[in-house]
């Protein structure tokens, strides 16, 4: 009888543990994925800068019910305090700690467990380099004639539309993904690699964050260089816009160049040159006009490697809702490193592949040459203009 009732208090020992422990493991769950979203969170702050991360942390860790203050501990600490990524600015570490209370083990003196959850999460360099944002045209990706698309990055197309990316004749678009929200529409000899994922959920503009420039007085007023001449140019507002005939040599200083009407002509035959460069293309007295660099251009022009328009090489005025397509060419000579963002208005682009990488963003884009998107963005401070919060511990 001694030996049985021992027998019994043990078995109800493991089974209060085993009660309890469960319990606790089902809290800790719950914990882990409030610490993953509240870690998620901060680094989501890092890269829209719409925050703080630790506001934007507690926040997410109080929808998914851990408060402190309310039984729970949850810290927020940017950047992490332990682990690969300690001491790195661009990465959140989110702790939540919790009591939960026994049940059997109470009996043996033991009140309370402390369950406790950690995760990390990081900005890094988003998987995407082309972008098409309108929501419901038809071909808002369009690959025409012997087009072809080789990129090392995603392409996502925002459109519903059953005929959202559009591939006609002997064309070839290559990426490490591709993603439609609508469908897609191969037509003739097209081929796509890897097969388009349709339905996908549509993305936000990836670079809404980047600050417009500012648009301040005039520097110079309808500027024109001549066939044949050599100039150098500087940073400024450029009222009326910048005209640059064939067989001209432009050097472009490093800056902001403001469009304040009138956009950009490059005239077949012209060469450009420039590092350091953003041009914003913006309206003015006669309103807006595209940026237009066709023929045979020769063009090495590349963004700033920091600060604020870092990565950013043509940025056209978000306020324009009704502009005229723009239009960069050059072929194999022409290398634009940096981001072609035209987000309300079409972009067709036949650019060259010999630059580091590239990134277009635009309401429609239309490919009718070939096109090669390179993805490294070890020049950038801190990496692609583009970043994506991703877990990591």
């Amino acid at each position: 009888m001694v030996a049985l009732a021992l027998a019994i208090l043990v078995i109800l020992v493991g089974a209060g543990l085993a009660v309890d422990i469960g319990y606790s493991q089902r809290q800790r769950q719950r914990m882990q994925t409030a610490a993953d979203a509240a870690a998620i969170a901060g680094a989501s702050a890092i890269v829209t800068g719409a925050s703080t991360p630790s506001a934007a942390g507690i926040n997410d860790a109080a929808l998914n019910g851990f408060t402190s203050g309310g039984g729970a501990t949850v810290t927020i600490n940017n950047p992490p305090q332990s682990g690969v990524f300690s001491g790195n600015a661009n990465y959140v570490e989110a702790i939540i700690a919790q009591p939960q209370p026994t049940w059997f083990l109470s009996l043996l003196g033991f009140d309370s467990i402390e369950v406790k959850a950690r995760a990390v999460a990081g900005a890094t360099n988003a998987p995407g380099c082309m972008y098409a944002l309108n929501p419901s045209q038809s071909g808002a990706i369009t690959v025409d004639g012997t087009g072809m698309i080789t990129s090392q990055c995603g392409v996502l197309d925002n459109s519903s539309s059953s005929t959202a990316l559009v591939a006609n004749g002997n064309v070839n678009v290559t990426a490490s993904s591709i993603g439609v929200v609508g469908s897609t529409q191969a037509n003739g000899n097209a081929t796509l690699s890897p097969n388009p994922v349709n339905g996908i959920v549509p993305v936000s503009d990836p670079l809404a964050s980047v600050p417009a420039p500012f648009v301040g007085s005039c520097s110079y007023n309808n500027y024109s260089v001549g066939s044949g001449q050599s100039v150098q140019l500087s940073a400024g507002v450029y009222c009326g816009g910048i005209t640059i005939n064939g067989n001209a040599h432009v050097t472009f200083g490093a800056g902001t160049y403001v469009l304040r009407g009138g956009g950009m002509n490059v005239s077949s035959g012209a060469t450009l040159d420039g590092s350091g460069v953003t041009f914003y293309d913006t309206t003015g007295t006669s309103g807006y006009s595209p940026i237009s660099i066709s023929g045979s251009v020769t063009a090495n022009l590349s963004a700033p490697t920091s600060g604020p328009l870092k990565g950013i090489l043509f940025f056209q005025d978000r306020s324009v809702t009704d502009g005229a397509g723009s239009v960069i060419s050059g072929g194999v000579n022409a290398n634009f490193t940096g981001a072609l963002y035209f987000p309300t208005t079409n972009l067709t682009y036949n650019g060259g592949g010999g630059n580091a990488y590239s990134i277009i963003v635009a309401d429609t884009v239309t490919v009718n040459g070939s096109v090669t998107m390179n993805a490294d963005y070890s020049s950038l401070q801190g990496g692609s203009p583009i970043q994506t919060a991703t877990l990591a511990e």
